[in-house]
């Protein structure tokens, strides 16, 4: 985890980051966090330092509810792991799965008073990936493709203006 610190932070404990396989017992700890903190390592992966998609966002979900924070980062992993062991059945499931959360995320900013009317949700990716049989699985400065990302932004006060 201390990678995403050294990323995500410009001062030591000036924002809250759980990834990887870490419990969480800071600021705000709900029970369900505890729940969750408890069964991420009852659900296997085959990855060392990659956990389930579905803790990190119950994670952050709980901790929306109870934080209220003002900016929430949630980096989802499933799709670029199953992309670099080639198998492309999960990456679709995983695909599927971020679909479903997105949607969920949404409700709850929608039900949640603090959010709802007056929150923007921005949605990317931290890289493309190859565009060919021979490198969909792939990414890096030698991929041809990788560089490009996607972006979509939706808030009460975004224009819809298309693909721009």
């Amino acid at each position: 985890m201390g990678k995403f610190h050294l990323i995500g932070e410009l001062q030591t404990g000036s924002i809250v980051i759980n990834a990887g396989y870490r419990d969480y017992d800071g600021p705000h700890a709900s029970a369900r966090m505890h729940e969750l903190s408890a069964l991420q390592f009852e659900l296997l992966t085959p990855w060392t330092e990659e956990r389930h998609d579905y803790i990190t966002f119950e994670m952050a979900l709980a901790y929306l509810r109870v934080a209220k924070p003002r900016v929430l980062h949630i980096a989802f992993d499933e799709t670029d792991d199953w992309a670099h062991d080639k198998r492309y059945n999960r990456v679709l499931d995983a695909v599927t799965y971020f679909d479903n959360c997105l949607r969920k995320l949404w409700q709850v900013i929608s039900d949640l008073s603090e959010y709802r009317g007056k929150t923007t949700l921005v949605v990317t990716s931290d890289h493309g990936r190859g565009g060919t049989l021979a490198d969909w699985d792939s990414h890096g400065t030698d991929v041809q493709g990788a560089e490009q990302i996607w972006m979509a932004i939706v808030g009460p006060d975004t224009p819809a203006l298309g693909q721009v």
